[in-house]
């Protein structure tokens, strides 16, 4: 809602120079359901329909050597970046394939990437570049699931892959399956593989982490749960710091398996605990090999930073599939940020620092202030483009 507000004001204010980007006040007006259904819409005094504003992006853009209304397909590229808002069910990843019927594989998530286990094995997917076809089925907190997926999948569950004619659930045994199955397509394991004792450590770490979450989050607000926390997170920074120094991934320089297998649950570990409880891990000195860890993946993992969740999204999305957490009093302050109560969605928006809430070490500075024009008009593009539903 705020980028729609925000890209309401871009819209009516077109022509525009970015370089001395200034917000007038937003909407004096709503269009009555009448208006926005019939086509017109009323933005700061001024009556337009959204042919017109369609019109005015489009001159806009070409000004500034930006093609936004037309974004939606060319990021859905199949032989181009992840983008999530693009894709649907039946969506092809081709990479360097050429034809759909090169495509031996069908990866079947949830459409939002919340589910941890969805968010990983796509991420692998995409770091190997396999050719795979793409088809979303909904958690089962979400509602009912397709009957064709219940005959394939009895228990439903998700993810699941379909390779030559075998279907494979479980994600480490279906990401497992892929390294054995795709050797040649940017090898994630160790040299001694899946056997590596160092991998296999790694792994259990990171289900205690995961276990530890659970218990401090939705099952007590003790101090052993904190404490039981804090001690897995202590060691994943440690392993961060020891296992390789060369780089700041888990295994050095380059992104492995164990890497893709962790990070969604510390994106959500991170988001929800400080929501929950008031604990901060990022931009904390005590975990500072974490924090490195998960701005090198923000910045050279392309499908993670594209799966990444906002705070708002990652807190909010895990009561349906988890219940309801144990919040205690310290997250109060934390939550007011987090849902935008303490006047950080207020418009204007504040330009990103580097001590914000959500870290944006990895974005350009230019970003980061929200200056880049291109931002601007895809929100305003979303708008138009999706103006049927807006008017519903």
């Amino acid at each position: 809602l705020v980028a729609m507000v925000e890209a309401t004001a871009f819209v009516s204010r077109l022509p525009w120079t970015h370089r001395t980007l200034s917000y007038p006040p937003v909407i004096r007006r709503a269009p009555s359901v009448s208006q926005a259904k019939k086509g017109r819409v009323v933005m700061n005094g001024i009556t337009a329909d959204w042919n017109a504003l369609e019109e005015r992006i489009a001159a806009a853009e070409k000004r500034e050597d930006i093609d936004a209304m037309w974004l939606d397909a060319r990021l859905s590229d199949p032989h181009g970046p992840l983008n999530p808002a693009a894709t649907r069910d039946g969506t092809l990843r081709l990479f360097d394939a050429k034809e759909e019927s090169d495509v031996q594989l069908t990866l079947y998530r949830d459409p939002a990437y919340w589910c941890p286990y969805c968010e990983r094995l796509s991420m692998q997917l995409e770091v190997k570049r396999i050719p795979h076809r793409i088809r979303t089925i909904n958690m089962r907190c979400y509602g009912q699931k397709p009957p064709y997926y219940l005959a394939m999948v009895p228990s439903g569950l998700l993810p699941a892959v379909e390779y030559q004619g075998r279907v494979y659930t479980e994600s480490l045994d279906i990401m497992l399956m892929i390294e054995d199955e795709f050797p040649n397509h940017n090898p994630l394991l160790p040299p001694d593989g899946r056997q590596n004792k160092v991998f296999k450590a790694l792994m259990q770490m990171e289900r205690e982490a995961f276990a530890w979450w659970c218990t401090w989050a939705w099952r007590s607000d003790s101090v052993r749960g904190k404490r039981g926390f804090e001690a897995v997170l202590d060691a994943w920074n440690d392993a961060l710091v020891k296992v390789d120094s060369s780089g700041p991934f888990l295994f050095g320089k380059s992104v492995s398996l164990m890497d893709i297998l962790a990070i969604p649950f510390y994106e959500r570990y991170i988001a929800s605990i400080y929501a929950f409880k008031g604990y901060r891990i990022r931009g904390q000195e005590r975990y500072a090999a974490i924090d490195a860890w998960m701005a090198a993946m923000e910045r050279d993992v392309q499908s993670f930073a594209a799966t990444k969740a906002d705070f708002y999204s990652t807190v909010w999305d895990l009561p349906p599939q988890m219940g309801n957490p144990c919040i205690n009093a310290d997250g109060d302050a934390a939550r007011e940020v987090i849902d935008g109560r303490d006047g950080s969605w207020d418009l204007p928006l504040s330009p990103l620092t580097d001590d914000c809430l959500e870290p944006v070490a990895y974005l350009a500075p230019a970003d980061r202030g929200g200056l880049a024009p291109q931002f601007h008009f895809e929100a305003a593009a979303k708008v138009v483009r999706n103006s049927t539903a807006v008017a519903r």
